[in-house]
């Protein structure tokens, strides 16, 4: 993950936060280490120019639309060309509002529910 999602990410309490913070080294991308950060930024640019009418940072700091780690996410997604997930909800008026699932489909993300992703890793609770 990237810093931005790691922010996010250590915040987690329990034993999952813990494990994120114990496993730092070995989960946290940094650009300019061993992996196509030039393509991360690129698709990072690209989606704040599609959607910058959209995002809460450059709208006045909607909670109702997409964020910069939103985008950054999706952004990691696609470089590593893995599928992302989330559990929003599309919306019908996307000029002032955008969610990850729009924002994963014109980056052409695949998108997995939580539940897909369970099933795709096997996990059984």
């Amino acid at each position: 993950m990237t810093q931005e999602i790691y922010a996010e990410m250590e915040s987690i309490p329990g034993s999952v936060g813990q494990s994120i913070k114990d496993n730092k080294a070995n989960i946290l991308l940094e650009v300019g280490e061993d992996w196509d950060w030039g393509k991360y930024i690129d698709h990072c640019n690209k989606m704040e120019d599609d959607h910058h009418d959209a995002i809460s940072e450059f709208t006045g700091g909607s909670k109702k639309t997409v964020g910069l780690t939103d985008i950054s996410i999706i952004a990691l997604a696609k470089t590593l060309n893995i599928p992302g997930g989330e559990h929003g909800k599309a919306v019908s008026d996307q000029s002032k509002k955008l969610h990850i699932p729009e924002c994963m489909q014109a980056a052409k993300v695949d998108h997995l529910t939580f539940s897909q992703f369970c099933r795709k890793e096997n996990m059984k609770f």
